[in-house]
C-alpha cells in the first residue's frame, strides 16, 4: 500500500516538475510556444492528480508551507508578461448559476496558483514530509482551489490555439491542428 501510494506521488511530483518547469521557462519563449507547452503539460497534471489515492490524516500533521506574495506576483507577473494579449479571458465563477454575469480571468493567475498549490507540497515531501500529508495537501488544495483554474486554463489553452481567426492559426507555422 504504501509503495504504490509513494509511486503514485513520484509520479504526479514528475508530472508538477514538467509543469512547473514550463512555468519557469516562459520568459524564453514566446506566448505561442507557451500555450504549445501548456497544452501538453497541463492534462498530465490532471490526470496524475486525480491518480492519488483518498488518503485520511493520522496522528502526524507536516507543515506544508506556502509562498510569499512577491514570490507568487513574480511569477504572475512573467507570465504575464509572456501571455501578453492572451492572458485575459471571459469565464463565470460558478457554472451551476445560470444568472451569474461573466468575468474576466487571467490565464497568468491561474497559472500561477496551480504553480505555488503544486510546488509548495511537493518541496515539503522532497524535503521529508509525511507523503500522507502531502497527498492530502494536495487533493485538498486541488478540490477547494487549484483544480478549477487547472480546468480553466485548459479551456483557455484551447481557445487560444483552436481559434481560426487567431494568428496563431492564421500564419500555419505555430499554429493549425
Amino acid at each position: 500500500m504504501i509503495e504504490d501510494l509513494e509511486a503514485r506521488l513520484r509520479a504526479f511530483s514528475d508530472a508538477a516538475v514538467e509543469f512547473c518547469g514550463v512555468v519557469d521557462g516562459a520568459a524564453a519563449t514566446g506566448p505561442v510556444q507557451l500555450l504549445r507547452r501548456l497544452e501538453r503539460v497541463l492534462p498530465d497534471l490532471h490526470q496524475r492528480l486525480l491518480e492519488l489515492p483518498k488518503v485520511t490524516l493520522g496522528e502526524r500533521d507536516d507543515d506544508i508551507p506556502g509562498r510569499s506574495d512577491e514570490e507568487w506576483a513574480a511569477v504572475y507577473q512573467r507570465l504575464k508578461n509572456v501571455l501578453e494579449k492572451y492572458d485575459v479571458y471571459r469565464t463565470v465563477f460558478d457554472s451551476k448559476n445560470l444568472e451569474e454575469e461573466a468575468i474576466h480571468g487571467s490565464l497568468a493567475d491561474d497559472l500561477a496558483d496551480i504553480y505555488f498549490e503544486v510546488v509548495c507540497p511537493i518541496r515539503a515531501w522532497k524535503q521529508g514530509a509525511d507523503p500522507i500529508c502531502v497527498i492530502w495537501e494536495l487533493r485538498l488544495l486541488f478540490y477547494s482551489h487549484w483544480g478549477r483554474h487547472l480546468l480553466s486554463a485548459q479551456r483557455v489553452t484551447l481557445d487560444c490555439l483552436s481559434d481560426s481567426t487567431s494568428i496563431v492559426n492564421a500564419l500555419g507555422i505555430e499554429g493549425g491542428i
